[in-house]
């Protein structure tokens, strides 16, 4: 997540991991074979989540981005979620892959 880099917030993510991976769409393949699993299909696509309004925005981001905002002060939590807001409040623009895996291994 690029925004934990910025010069602005980059001090209260040292050391941070992200609680999840994103995952190099061009290295995927080659990550998977050495788990054991050849790519069937793989697909990157654009998509937006309109909450509707910027406070309903905010109310998930006090559950769903808990692993950034906590380790904020509670006076800067706001700014940092409305710096993740895109186009409008309330509407959060993100990328996801999925993949479709069959396992190159024999089972028996």
């Amino acid at each position: 997540m690029e925004l934990t880099r910025s010069t602005r917030w980059a001090g209260y993510f040292d050391g941070f991991e992200a609680p999840f991976v994103h995952v190099d769409p061009g290295r995927f393949a080659e990550m998977a074979a050495s788990a054991g699993f050849t790519v069937l299909n793989l697909g990157v696509a654009e998509h937006n989540w309109d909450f509707g309004s910027r406070e309903v925005f905010e109310n998930w981001c006090a559950v769903g981005s808990r692993a950034w905002t906590d380790r904020l002060p509670v006076r800067d939590r706001l700014r940092f979620v409305d710096e993740q807001v895109a186009g409008r409040p309330g509407l959060f623009l993100f990328t996801q892959m999925r993949a479709e895996l069959r396992s190159s291994r024999t089972i028996g």
